[in-house]
Formats: C-alpha cells, sequence, structure tokens
C-alpha cells in the first residue's frame, strides 16, 4: 500500500460552501447544548440559599455574567435560526458569512460570560485578589486558545504539510 494521499477532487463554489456551512453549523451543534447548560445553571443560582450572602461585586459579576452568557445563546441558535429560515433560498454565501459572524460573536460573549462567573465564584470563595487574578489569567487563556493561536497560524504562508 502507498502512503501517498489522495488530494480532494475539486469542488464548485457553491459546493465548498455548502461544504463550510454544513462544518459550522456542525461545530455549533456541539457548542450550543453546553452553553444552554450553562445558561440553565445560572438561572437558578438566585435561588439558592446562600446567594443572599453574595457581595453587590458578586451580583454585578452574576449578572453580568448571566446577561453575556444568555446574549452568547441568541446568537449560537440565531446562526442555527438562520439556517432553518433561508434554507434552499439559495442565499449560502450571504447565509454562511452572518452564521460565521453569529459564531464569532456568540462564543466571544461565551468566553466572556464564563470569565465573569470564574471571577464570581473565585472571589465568593477566595476574595477580591483571587478574582482578580484567575479572572486575568482566564481572560488571557481564552485570548490565547479562541483568537491569538489561530489568527497567528492563518498568518503563516502555508506550507505542504498544511495540506495533509
Amino acid at each position: 500500500m502507498s502512503d501517498e494521499i489522495t488530494p480532494p477532487a475539486p469542488e464548485s463554489p457553491k459546493q465548498r460552501r455548502d461544504r463550510e456551512l454544513i462544518e459550522l453549523l456542525n461545530e455549533l451543534r456541539l457548542a450550543a447544548p453546553g452553553v444552554q447548560v450553562v445558561f440553565g445553571f445560572l438561572l437558578i443560582v438566585p435561588f439558592n440559599s446562600r446567594f443572599g450572602e453574595t457581595s453587590t461585586f458578586e451580583r454585578v459579576a452574576y449578572g453580568v455574567s448571566l446577561v453575556l452568557i444568555a446574549a452568547s445563546v441568541v446568537l449560537l441558535l440565531g446562526a442555527s435560526i438562520q439556517h432553518r429560515l433561508l434554507f434552499r433560498r439559495h442565499f449560502e454565501r450571504r447565509m454562511l458569512l452572518t452564521v460565521n459572524l453569529l459564531s464569532l460573536g456568540g462564543l466571544t460573549l461565551l468566553g466572556l460570560g464564563m470569565i465573569a462567573a470564574v471571577v464570581l465564584v473565585t472571589h465568593f470563595l477566595f476574595g477580591s485578589v483571587v478574582a482578580a487574578s484567575v479572572g486575568t489569567l482566564m481572560g488571557v487563556l481564552l485570548s490565547a486558545v479562541w483568537f491569538a493561536l489561530p489568527l497567528s497560524r492563518a498568518r503563516r504562508p502555508l506550507s505542504a504539510e498544511d495540506d495533509e
């Protein structure tokens, strides 16, 4: 058997857009349930008996987290709804661009909401200094992994290994 990889068959622009849209919607299918679960947990937090012990700062952090995660759910599910509403109407290019922007926005808001939730919990458990430190570290980690790493790789010239 040969170790050579058969190059993929050439795609028309429409076939490529359709494939990219399917890939994007599959990614969203993985992200959306997790975001909805986080949102559900955030909705029940105020009904916990210890929520009354939270400081004003912690309540604000909770509110920020709740709104960011709710907006994330709207954007991420909005991408799927766009697809459903525009399905078979030949808007694939516009839909792909819109769904991509909704996904990026939704995932960005998710990340910010996660940071706010982590700040809330660490502030409640350990105080301001730890909360600020952990929040900053989470922000740096999220920025590096979600944005800096992929964007830096996108700027590098393609090599033969990139196509394998």
